[in-house]
């Protein structure tokens, strides 16, 4: 009964294993320094009320990074007629 445990503990692990780096070919760690020029990808809830359309713009760019908080979050400078919150999360960003 161990060897058969054993042996389905081997295969789950050697699954798992093959979906990780599965996985991990898709995922690509990006990240700007301060003064890079990204674009700002806007989603629906980054519009006033009556603002978003679904033809509108929604990249907004190239803008300016102010500042890294963390790997994931920058302060951006904005335009003057978006408004919204500057700061924005990683995958929102596109390099320019």
């Amino acid at each position: 009964m161990q060897e058969i445990h054993q042996s389905v503990k081997d295969n789950l692990q050697k699954v798992a294993d093959k979906y990780k780096r599965y996985a991990d070919r898709k995922k690509h760690q990006v990240e700007f320094e301060v003064g890079d020029f990204v674009w700002a990808v806007l989603t629906k809830d980054q519009f006033s009320a009556g603002d978003y359309n679904k033809l509108s713009v929604r990249k907004t760019g190239p803008v300016e990074v102010l500042e890294k908080i963390n790997p994931n979050a920058y302060k951006l400078k904005l335009p003057s007629h978006i408004r919204t919150a500057d700061v924005f999360n990683v995958k929102h960003l596109v390099p320019y």
